[in-house]
């Protein structure tokens, strides 16, 4: 029994000088900090403003500008119609610029489900933009450059 409380006592010893030293404090709470620290950093690092906004902000600002002069001309028209192909979930580019053209009409509403007066085009000149002009029976009322027409049913 004298045995085992030596070596509870040099225990009891060592944890006192442990917890007594400046050294082991401070080294516990650099390992406690350290962590926070770097966590703090990484945010900052990634948070920060960097040279060149997103690319994909860049490009919802660049639609948005295209679609000014667009968007001034229907203004106060509750709804217009879009012309292309937007359906198709093979077809990124044709449900992208159909989403960014209801973005950047707002408050417009941009559908293909009523029947409009207005008509939307974000189309290059082809086939495909004459065919479904003509099979809604559509006359373009203005040409705004950069893809962006609108159209109108029946005559200007």
């Amino acid at each position: 029994m004298v045995r085992a409380k030596r070596k509870s006592s040099s225990l009891t010893e060592s944890e006192s000088a442990m917890r007594g030293n400046p050294f082991f404090i401070k080294l516990g709470v650099l390992m406690l900090a350290l962590p926070a620290l770097y966590a703090a950093i990484m945010t900052f690092l990634e948070w920060r403003p960097h040279g060149t906004p997103s690319m994909a902000i860049e490009l919802v600002t660049q639609f948005e500008w295209k679609m000014q002069p667009l968007k001034e001309m229907i203004a106060g028209d509750v709804a217009v119609g879009y012309v292309g192909d937007h359906t198709s979930p093979q077809d990124a580019e044709g449900q992208r610029n159909f989403q960014l053209t209801q973005y950047a009409l707002a408050p417009t509403m941009v559908t293909d489900k009523l029947k409009s007066r207005y008509f939307v085009s974000i189309l290059p000149a082809g086939p495909l933009l004459d065919r479904e002009v003509g099979d809604k029976g559509l006359v373009l009322v203005k040409d705004f450059g950069n893809e962006v027409r609108l159209y109108q049913r029946g005559q200007p």
